[in-house]
């Protein structure tokens, strides 16, 4: 491999790939008005229960900013709500009804997209590239 050629950088392939990705799943639930960060917010809210902005942050590897950012969009929408909070200096958030039933209706959308995905991968290749994803992510 050619480590010295623009067109052979990892980096470059893997944000441009991630960027295609989250584009083909926003135009399948472009209907539902749920952005790829936003589908992956509800979903982790969902099955890890309520948390804080900093916590949100650190599972979907954004910046705490940007996370605020997108929960307050998410709030007006009346998709999260503040819950109480043992030190009262943080925010945690949890999901609320309307988060609820705009992630029920979005994960068949999710579902569908990710199947195919994998068939276009091959099973395998998918379960290869999940592997190297984590390995890549791993600092």
């Amino acid at each position: 491999m050619n480590l010295t050629s623009p067109a052979t950088c990892l980096t470059h392939g893997l944000m441009r790939t991630a960027r295609a990705v989250a584009r083909g799943f926003e135009a399948e639930a472009a209907s539902l008005g749920v952005t790829a960060p936003q589908f992956t917010v509800l979903a982790r809210l969902s099955f890890m229960g309520p948390m804080t902005v900093t916590q949100i942050a650190a599972v979907v590897d954004t910046d705490r900013t940007t996370m605020s950012r997108n929960l307050a969009v998410m709030a007006e929408r009346g998709w999260i709500t503040q819950a109480r909070a043992d030190d009262r200096r943080e925010r945690v958030w949890q999901l609320a009804d309307d988060g609820r039933s705009t992630l029920a209706a979005v994960m068949p959308v999710w579902q569908a997209w990710q199947a195919r995905l994998v068939e276009r991968l091959g099973p395998e290749t998918a379960e290869h590239l999940l592997t190297t994803l984590k390995t890549l992510a791993t600092d």
